[in-house]
């Protein structure tokens, strides 16, 4: 008679495991101890029962890891149901302490609650009370369709803000709403405070909210279908794939440059500030960034401000392109031959950047080379006008194997110094 064993130890806890086929049939059991808990669950012939009683989750031994769980299961077999199970099973944890944290939200994982399920129909009942707050659900499982409710009253990370809701799914879809305020959030490393409602209208959502990032303000609507954020939801509810795109636009007010996580790794020692909009549709990403000025190191601790009118990209991907016109920050006219000698003339940058790699062309006139220099490596000695055209390949993670093609037509240095 073939036989299977299995032996697995997570500090204190212990599982063992058997199995055997005896005409055609399994038969398997499952032992669980933390060294005082015990319990057992068994598999045979169609049918799975056991229990486990205050099974201690400090018994792995896992850091920062404590609480206790009970599990109940008495199932069996049953073609006919829609679950293919009869029967009841729960779940029960109780003081649960983790390390884990739900990303973006700074939620900890934590708390006390159950999960009860039971068939004939299929039902689900969730409750749940933690640092975060309480949430609770009630679902059915009828013909393949999750149908029921869920209501949640949280609040965000270090009790700092809230965001309630209540969802409905039924025939209709998804419906209901999702409430968010003075939320602190955290995107791609940017924090960020966000007050705001999600509308759930069967099919689709709507999103308008207004928020506080990177010393800025920030607006914020989109739209789009809900089976498209979350494909799962068009094969367990009645809600079905939009026709447009996810659509996202965001306003920005004065944010700072210098508090962008991508902008520190590219130039550690740039500051300004900015304002646009940022439009998301699909997998594609486009910004107009307008006002835009930054304060690049200059000579004796001074730094030397720059304005670009407009800064025009395109995200797809890890892929970025990006256009931008920079202009003396004294007001001198760009335009005009006279060039004030304490100033600078309008300068275009424009190239793409894949995640790894800056490359593309400049066009100066007049343009503080040592100043954008430095706002890579921190202040330099000397100065550098440079007037021409020039091209740019940076490997941006790795500064130190950067090449550089350039062809200035003249290059001017003053100061002394190397650049």
């Amino acid at each position: 008679i073939p036989v299977a064993e299995l032996q697995a130890k997570i500090g204190a806890l212990q599982a063992n495991a058997r199995a055997k086929l005896e005409t055609n049939e399994i038969t398997a059991s499952l032992d669980l101890t933390d060294g005082q808990a015990k319990g057992r669950f068994t598999f045979d012939n169609g049918r799975v029962v056991g229990a486990v009683q205050n099974l201690s989750v400090a018994s792995t031994g896992l850091k920062d890891y404590a609480g206790t769980l009970d599990i109940n299961a008495n199932l069996r077999q049953d073609s006919s149901s829609d679950f293919g199970w009869q029967g009841t099973a729960d779940a029960n944890w109780q003081n649960l302490k983790t390390a884990l944290e739900v990303p973006n939200l700074g939620w900890k994982i934590d708390g006390s609650g159950k999960a009860v399920l039971s068939t004939n129909p299929v039902q689900v009942q969730l409750e749940y009370k933690g640092t975060p707050g309480v949430a609770s659900g009630d679902l059915e499982f009828r013909k393949g369709l999750w149908q029921g409710d869920i209501d949640i009253d949280l609040k965000g990370a270090a009790g700092k803000g809230a965001v309630k809701g209540k969802v409905r799914a039924d025939e209709k879809g998804i419906t209901g709403d999702l409430t968010a305020q003075n939320l602190p959030v955290s995107y791609s490393g940017v924090p960020a405070t966000v007050s705001g409602k999600v509308d759930l209208n069967g099919d689709s959502f709507v999103l308008l909210g207004k928020g506080k990032a990177l010393g800025g303000d920030i607006e914020l609507n989109g739209d789009g279908g809900l089976s498209d954020l979350l494909p799962l939801l068009e094969t367990y509810t009645k809600t079905q794939a939009g026709e447009q795109p996810i659509g996202v636009r965001a306003e920005l007010n004065t944010v700072r440059l210098e508090d962008v996580a991508q902008i520190r790794t590219i130039a550690p020692y740039l500051k300004g500030r900015v304002s646009g909009v940022v439009q998301v549709v699909g997998d594609f990403t486009e910004f107009q960034l307008r006002n835009l000025e930054i304060s690049l190191p200059d000579q004796e601790g001074k730094r030397l401000k720059l304005i670009a009118k407009r800064v025009d990209g395109r995200i797809a991907g890890s892929n970025v392109r990006y256009v931008a016109h920079f202009q003396d920050a004294s007001g001198a006219d760009p335009y005009s031959n006279q060039y004030n000698l304490n100033g600078y003339g309008l300068s275009k940058i424009d190239g793409t950047f894949n995640g790894k790699v800056l490359t593309g062309k400049l066009e100066l006139s007049r343009a503080p080379l040592h100043a954008f220099a430095a706002s890579i490596l921190g202040e330099m000695p000397g100065t550098a006008l440079a007037t021409g055209f020039a091209r740019y390949e940076i490997p941006v993670d790795n500064l130190l194997a950067s090449t550089i093609k350039m062809d200035f037509v003249p290059l001017e240095i003053t100061g002394g110094g190397d650049v």
